[in-house]
């Protein structure tokens, strides 16, 4: 095997082994069970020392990628049992083998192949460490094997930040938004100019890109989110490849907030979160508001300081962070950080804490607070229809659900959560029923989040009802109480 040096080759041994492990992860169990056979009999009395030890490494990259069958397991297991008591490297990557297999049974196959910092982490018998971000640019490390489910990931995260409710937070993969280019923003303004003309709602001439920004499964094993990210960008141009992160955020945003963030750590995702979704234009803000609340997320961010501390070029690179595509689009940075500064003066004295609170107080008002938003495109319920259809972008809350245009931001559709009649998903789709009983409108979405606007929206249904159970019973008991 050229992986093993056994034959010369003039690629990287690392390639070899992703070419044999893309292979065996689409091949059948028969195919799967003859390499394992190869590879029992490449550890078993081979001459060359070097060779062995990297057929047990490859070995080990196999286990952790797609299991045997059943019935050859057994028989795997035991080879690596009577191995595992060898002294040297060889016992010790027999008794790591025999841990991963266990794992990989139960998990199954994995769906990409490992990238380079996976297979380097498995032949060195050592844990993958990731980085997982906060909306705010901090973030943690953590140490994760090759069969880690992004739930367990969520997992850690929680238990160190002294959240009250984890089944509001979840693991996203964000898609880096690349700086400000003029030309591409031009491009962009004159597309949105030419929409607010188009009395036609929704109908574009050009597709709209959007960043990936998707929340991942709880089953999902997190090195496959990796993987995925190295096959996408593989068959693109190097200077079209793009950067993706693992994103720790809200998932559902609570009606009694207030109660749920007891803790700073929670108040301040709370805040981060609503300030990102105000910089991605998600609330119809005009600008001299969304230059008030940038002041206000500058204060947050940063706290009292000295005088000298609030000058011009604090925010200047980092303007995408505190002002709307919209708005930036138009003016220069400088002008925007200069207007920043000004608003800025009435807020000098507010902790972090208070800035957060205040930023809040102000974006609660608006009817897309609290949600959280999707992708999709609206198509015709008539098979044959050439209608191409009209891009939104939908946001679902326990309020309800808001459908806005992706361009301008208006809001199209607002409806109670008492008036969703009926909803769900199929493949790459989205169906919901709304209205009331006289007046119905049906809607049916192509988008690659089906699934998760439905589950969300059975999430917050879920909540709602709870709740509402909850405040019935504590009136209940008040007017026991009374009489």
């Amino acid at each position: 095997m050229s992986y093993m040096e056994d034959r010369s080759s003039s690629k990287k041994p690392m390639l070899h082994a992703q070419k044999l492990l893309r292979q065996a992860i689409h091949s059948p169990e028969e195919l799967r069970d003859e390499i394992y056979c190869q590879l029992c009999k490449q550890t078993t009395n081979n001459p060359k020392p070097e060779s062995c030890i990297k057929g047990w490494k490859l070995m080990c990259l196999c286990v952790g990628i797609f299991p045997p069958s059943e019935e050859f397991a057994c028989y795997l297991s035991a080879y690596f049992h009577d191995r595992s008591g060898e002294p040297g490297e060889i016992g010790a990557f027999a008794s790591h083998c025999l841990k991963k297999l266990d794992r990989t049974m139960i998990e199954g196959t994995r769906k990409y192949c490992p990238t380079e910092m996976e297979i380097e982490a498995s032949e060195q018998r050592k844990p993958v460490s990731i980085r997982v971000e906060f909306l705010d640019g901090t973030f943690r490390s953590l140490l994760v094997d090759s069969q880690t489910l992004v739930k367990q990931v969520a997992g850690q995260l929680v238990k160190g930040m002294d959240i009250e409710n984890e089944k509001s937070f979840a693991l996203a993969e964000m898609e880096d938004e690349p700086p400000d280019d003029p030309e591409r923003d031009q491009e962009w303004l004159e597309m949105m100019e030419k929409r607010k003309a188009d009395q036609t709602p929704g109908r574009f001439k050009q597709p709209i890109d959007t960043l990936l920004d998707r929340f991942l499964e709880k089953d999902e094993r997190v090195l496959d989110v990796l993987g995925g990210w190295a096959h996408s960008n593989a068959e693109l141009p190097k200077e079209q490849r793009k950067t993706y992160r693992l994103v720790f955020k809200i998932r559902l945003f609570h009606r009694d907030e207030e109660e749920e963030v007891k803790s700073d750590q929670a108040r301040r995702l709370y805040f981060v979160q609503a300030a990102n979704d105000v910089v991605q234009g998600y609330y119809p803000i005009e600008e001299k508001d969304s230059l008030e609340l940038a002041a206000l997320q500058l204060q947050a961010n940063f706290g009292v300081n000295e005088e000298s501390f609030y000058q011009p070029g604090l925010i200047l690179d980092k303007i995408q962070k505190y002002v709307p595509k919209k708005y930036r689009t138009k003016r220069e940075h400088s002008y925007l950080e200069n207007k920043i500064l000004t608003e800025h003066e009435a807020f000098v004295s507010l902790s972090k804490t208070e800035a957060q609170i205040k930023y809040l107080s102000i974006v609660k008002k608006y009817q897309t607070y609290g949600c959280t938003f999707f992708t999709a495109l609206r198509v015709s319920r008539v098979r044959k229809s050439k209608d191409p259809g009209e891009d939104v972008v939908i946001g679902i809350s326990e309020r309800g659900l808001v459908m806005l245009d992706p361009v301008t931001r208006n809001l199209n559709h607002d409806f109670e959560l008492s008036e969703i009649l009926t909803y769900g998903f199929k493949d790459n789709s989205f169906l919901l029923v709304a209205g009331n009983l006289m007046q119905q409108k049906k809607f049916n979405f192509r988008s690659m989040h089906g699934r998760e606007m439905h589950d969300l929206h059975a999430s917050t249904s879920l909540v709602c009802q709870l709740q509402d159970e909850k405040w019935s019973q504590c009136s209940n008991k008040y007017r026991h109480s009374s009489s």
